[in-house]
């Protein structure tokens, strides 16, 4: 995933290439792709009332997961460059 992200940033589009004027044209409009799944919400809420229990709990426990995820993350990304600097630091100046 990152390769292909590295590949996508080197090789970025014109700003007048059709890519671009597509793109910006559905982020223009993005909020309307959230109307459908708003309809569908209303349409079951008698359902979703009935189950809200289960809904609620999944949605704190997958919110606790990522942000546990998201820290753990964080935390092992200091540890390295903390490591990496001290590496340097212990390093002779290259003349």
């Amino acid at each position: 995933m990152v390769l292909l992200l590295v590949v996508f940033r080197l090789r970025r589009p014109d700003s007048r290439s059709s890519v671009v004027r597509a793109s910006d044209g559905l982020l223009d409009h993005l909020q309307l792709l959230f109307i459908p799944a708003g309809v569908g919400v209303i349409q079951h809420l008698p359902l979703i009332s009935g189950s809200w229990l289960p809904i609620v709990a999944g949605l704190l426990i997958a919110w606790a997961a990522t942000l546990a995820a998201t820290a753990g993350a964080g935390a092992a990304s200091l540890r390295l460059q903390a490591r990496l600097t001290q590496r340097g630091a212990a390093r002779p100046a290259a003349e």
